[in-house]
């Protein structure tokens, strides 16, 4: 039978036009008689008893695979059903943990934070002191250097100032004799000196 599909339907067209056979055969009787034909309602029921073992015997393998067929899919179904339940379950078992902890967790992070926050506060004051310390190394090497300059010009000044004051007073207080005097000695420091050290 699986050799030749059309054979099965051919097969299956026969035994429905011989169902139909013996009501089509009553309806032309045109008669109508007393009692129950007990022979007519046999080859009924034979016939049906026929058609019906014909319909089984055709359908039962395609039946057959489209039960076991639909079984599977159902128990497939049903397992990934019933693994998509657990791992739903899962997660609302997690979702319920975390929401339990929920304050718990926001009490870690709001204290990460404030830690992270500390630790920041800690490294921007670090900074803050180390530049300030070199602000203020750099400005008291200025200082110390404008100082040192302030110092310089201050004992330059004094010292030119006094010079000035002495040779005023040298000069209010040398008389003619003191000058004569230091022109002679001149003079004298000049004779010791060799003709040699003065022309070479």
């Amino acid at each position: 039978m699986k050799g030749i599909p059309g054979l099965r339907w051919l097969l299956a067209a026969a035994l429905f036009l011989g169902a139909l056979v013996p009501g089509a055969a009553l309806a032309a009787g045109g008669g109508h008689q007393e009692g129950l034909n007990w022979k007519e309602l046999g080859f009924a029921f034979f016939n049906f008893a026929v058609f019906l073992g014909g319909l089984i015997f055709l359908l039962r393998r395609p039946l057959r695979e489209f039960l076991a067929h639909r079984r599977l899919t159902l128990e497939e179904n049903i397992n990934e059903g019933a693994r998509l339940r657990a791992e739903a379950e899962g997660q609302l078992s997690d979702l319920r943990a975390r929401l339990a902890n929920l304050d718990a967790e926001r009490d870690q992070i709001f204290a990460r934070y404030r830690e992270e926050g500390e630790i920041e506060r800690a490294r921007i004051v670090e900074r803050a002191q180390e530049t300030a310390a070199a602000m203020r190394r750099e400005i008291k090497h200025r200082l110390e250097a404008e100082a040192r300059t302030l110092k310089r010009e201050i004992l330059k000044a004094a010292v030119d100032s006094a010079l000035r004051s002495a040779e005023q007073i040298i000069r209010a207080e040398l008389t003619a004799q003191d000058r004569v005097r230091l022109a002679d000695d001149y003079i004298e420091k000049l004779k010791t000196v060799s003709p040699r050290a003065v022309h070479p």
